[in-house]
């Protein structure tokens, strides 16, 4: 007998908001997304295990940052809010500011929120054949996983 599971894997209606208080005090939906990344969170390191000379194995939680990082086209609207970042972040009296992000992905029915830095952003936009696509990475605390209905 075939089944057939209801949630789709599409990417294609992730919603992804960000809110930079201080500069960006409401959410904004970023849209525009590469042909074949949306969003991608790093791996994080939640224990360390050590061995002792008696070969008995202990480990413990530790806490690390996370790394989140979405991919945009050129034209996406994400540009623009990057660039106004970058302008603020180009005045030496200001300091970095930190970032909310909300992303839901409908077809899993999953939200993920959290908190972190933007610390690596392309300084423009690179010129190919085609305008190529920009990357923005942050470094996060804690993912809040929430499924939705």
């Amino acid at each position: 007998k075939m089944t057939v599971n209801n949630k789709t894997l599409t990417a294609a209606n992730v919603i992804f908001k960000v809110r930079c208080k201080g500069l960006f005090d409401q959410y904004i939906g970023l849209n525009g997304f590469q042909p074949d990344n949306s969003t991608n969170f790093g791996d994080r390191t939640i224990a360390e295990t050590r061995m002792g000379v008696d070969g008995k194995l202990s480990g413990g939680k530790v806490n690390n940052v996370a790394q989140f990082t979405a991919y945009f086209e050129p034209n996406s609207n994400a540009q623009t809010v990057m660039d106004q970042y970058l302008a603020y972040n180009a005045n030496p009296e200001n300091d970095a500011l930190v970032w909310d992000i909300d992303v839901t992905y409908p077809s899993i029915k999953k939200r993920y929120a959290g908190s972190g830095f933007l610390v690596t952003t392309p300084s423009g936009v690179t010129a190919q054949k085609m305008l190529a696509g920009t990357q923005f990475v942050w470094d996060m605390d804690n993912f809040a996983p929430e499924d939705i209905a």
